[in-house]
């Protein structure tokens, strides 16, 4: 693979930056970031012939693939109804643009075009374009919004996306832990369960929390075990909302993962693994990780400077997977094996989910990510396995995210 000159989109990289952590929420492995990007897509300065990355104060990225598209849109990793993170600049971007396109984004409340912020776009030579929001000032927060991408001196929007709000953003990400979905969690108790279902409702049409789920499984194995990193998420389309999980499971597709019946309790297992951006409900609670959704909820209800906030809940998962396939190979790297993996690793090779589900995501800001993770490593200290490696790829894991 080969890295390109400045000024091409086919290239990705991380500057080291030093800057304070203050922590909003105490997660686990001390993921607790405010509202900093995981990463900011750049162009690189060299030509390399290397596979992943180049040494020096800038870190590049093998070149990434990236979509043809039929005029400029947002890359799908921007969607209607979507969490913007508040009290932060706002990177957005997308492709299709030529260099001759003079384009510009905009953030403005719905109703009211005047109260609003927007900044020009940069478009490379591969037509990728790249454009960073002022912060927003603070009474927009919770405000429905628009974004829209169109071309300077034009009245006309290219695209439009539609009930956009700021608040917080929350990533969980993990293994099976995080993929549990709320009502595995409640099969011995399905009143419990029920009374859950209400709360989404009343949450999603109040604003309060909103869910999104990236890709996962979906038939994807395969395709995600390309090397080169992906500019955007898998094309699929959204799972079913899980039926009644105390009958059997009617309504499913390829992006819903489940089983059959639980002789105790009749409970049937139905996980949902690709879902757009989309208020709170009862029907989608079912099969939303519970992790995310106790998580969510017990911050709404301990912490007063959330009121009028809405919370995005990001589920960031894949059930076994390995630290390694969570990590840049940048990380990996920091962590060296000597021998081969046992036989068992080799499903969940070295960032594969970074390549596929992370990567796509670089420039967007959260407040914290939520790791559940462990159990795909543990057993004797061979490569790739065991407790000293994991405690070395975690260290590495977690500075690679916060960069």
């Amino acid at each position: 693979l080969k890295l390109t000159r400045e000024g091409s989109a086919a290239a990705m990289v991380l500057r080291r930056r030093r800057r304070p952590w203050h922590g909003r929420l105490l997660c686990a492995c001390g993921l607790t970031t405010p509202g900093v990007a995981i990463g900011t897509p750049r162009c690189c300065t060299k030509t390399l012939l290397i596979w992943v990355f180049c040494s020096g104060p800038w870190w590049c990225f093998a070149a990434a693939s990236f979509p043809e598209a039929e005029g400029p849109r947002f890359s799908n990793v921007f969607q209607d109804g979507m969490v913007l993170q508040r009290g932060q600049p706002i990177e957005v971007w997308g492709f299709g643009a030529t260099q001759s396109d003079r384009l510009a984004v905009s953030l403005s409340q719905t109703g009211n075009p005047q109260a609003h912020v927007s900044a020009r776009a940069t478009v490379s030579d591969r037509g990728r374009w790249h454009a960073t929001l002022p912060e927003p000032k603070s009474e927009f927060t919770g405000e429905i919004m628009e974004l829209t991408l169109g071309k300077v001196g034009s009245s006309s929007a290219i695209k439009t996306l539609r009930d956009v709000v700021l608040g917080d953003v929350y990533i969980f990400a993990g293994q099976s832990n995080v993929d549990i979905p709320v009502s595995y969690a409640y099969q011995f108790d399905p009143a419990a369960l029920k009374k859950d279902e209400v709360l989404a409702d009343q949450l999603g049409k109040f604003g309060s929390i909103r869910f999104m789920i990236v890709p996962t499984r979906c038939g994807l194995t395969a395709q995600y075990g390309a090397p080169v990193p992906l500019a955007e998420f898998a094309d699929v389309e959204d799972c079913k909302p899980c039926s009644n999980p105390f009958g059997p499971q009617t309504s499913h597709n390829k992006c819903n993962s489940i089983a059959g019946a639980s002789p105790e309790t009749q409970y049937h297992y139905c996980c949902c693994d690709m879902l757009r951006w989309r208020p709170a409900s009862g029907d989608q609670l079912r099969g939303f990780s519970a992790v995310a959704w106790f998580t969510g909820t017990w911050l709404l209800s301990t912490t007063r400077s959330l009121k009028g906030v809405p919370l995005g809940l990001v589920r960031l998962s894949w059930g076994a997977s390995s630290i390694a396939s969570w990590s840049s190979m940048d990380a990996v790297h920091k962590c060296p094996q000597h021998g081969p993996p046992v036989h068992t690793f080799s499903p969940h090779l070295a960032a594969s989910l970074w390549n596929h589900m992370v990567f796509p995501m670089i420039g967007l800001k959260f407040s914290a990510v939520v790791w559940v993770h462990g159990a795909r490593n543990v057993g004797a200290s061979t490569p790739y396995m065991g407790s000293k490696y994991y405690g070395c790829m975690l260290k590495s894991m977690v500075r690679d995210w916060r960069q």
